[in-house]
């Protein structure tokens, strides 16, 4: 099968127009037709229904869709991974829900490619879900995420913590003024975090203000002011220059996390050893915090 077939599949998939979709790949609209015409009859299945410009995927489209992504990220690993071969390093694909990205793991990955510069990095952000097809496909070699996946298929380990602490932009404040705020931000930590939260705070207003990236929260509040849970890395900056206050009274919500792999991954020995020196720093920074 031809990635340039697959390619331009996912490329009309975008732009659901032939037209356009040739303008895109700098071909002829006969040759997009014949590109797909020649998938189908590979593939043995209809992927489109094309009535004009109304170009609809079939079940059998949208089925083959993920894997027709998971097989152009593959290659594109393939050709990233080949074309380092002459310089002596090994190329790591690492992927981590976006939260995790906003708090514990950017310190990790900047003192990973400063000390392992025998690697190559491709790193991504994507929800959970995501994150276990792309290392069940060979897209992604190691994710991180806030729950362990329930196959046996994957290597999954705890390897942290989130420490998630009230913060606001006003000095003394206590949780429940704070929660009776308009602009009180409810960051979502995860389906453990929002169950948390609320049994905790059962008895208040919901939020005005639900988000799904710490850092925009952090953004919102430092900007314009409010309170939120955040990561206490992330606030740390903010409390020493007292631009961020904590409240006080309000718990801490720890958050565990998790890494996984494929258990029949042909990078496990790397992998392993990259997770060593992320256990190797969490340590270290928790040394450093005493």
């Amino acid at each position: 099968m031809d990635i340039t077939f697959i390619r331009t599949f996912l490329e009309l998939c975008q732009t659901r127009h032939f037209g356009k979709t040739a303008h895109a790949l700098y071909i002829t609209q006969s040759a997009v037709s014949a590109r797909i015409r020649h998938l189908e009859e590979q593939l043995g299945v209809k992927l489109l229904t094309r009535d004009r410009n109304n170009i609809q995927l079939t079940p059998a489209g949208l089925r083959f869709q993920r894997h027709a992504e998971n097989i152009v990220s593959v290659w594109n690993l393939a050709r990233q991974d080949t074309a380092l071969e002459d310089e002596n390093r090994s190329l790591l694909s690492i992927g981590a829900m976006f939260s995790l990205w906003d708090s514990s793991l950017q310190s990790w990955l900047g003192e990973l490619r400063q000390n392992r510069t025998d690697i190559a990095f491709q790193v991504e952000a994507q929800d959970a879900d995501t994150l276990l097809g792309r290392i069940r496909e060979g897209a992604l070699d190691l994710g991180f995420l806030y729950d362990p996946p329930p196959t046996s298929q994957m290597v999954s380990s705890e390897c942290g913590k989130l420490e998630l602490v009230m913060v606001s932009d006003e000095p003394e404040l206590n949780a429940e003024d704070a929660l009776q705020k308009d602009n009180y931000i409810l960051v979502n930590w995860g389906t453990e975090f929002l169950t948390t939260h609320a049994r905790l705070f059962s008895n208040h207003r919901p939020a005005l203000t639900r988000v799904n990236l710490g850092r925009l929260a952090l953004d919102q509040i430092s900007r314009y002011g409010g309170s939120a849970y955040l990561a206490r890395d992330m606030v740390e900056p903010y409390i020493l220059k007292n631009t961020l206050f904590y409240v006080a009274d309000a718990p801490v919500i720890e958050r565990r996390f998790f890494a996984a792999y494929a258990a029949n991954s042909q990078r496990k020995e790397l992998i392993e050893s990259v997770l060593e020196y992320f256990s190797k720093t969490e340590k270290e920074a928790g040394h450093n915090n005493l």
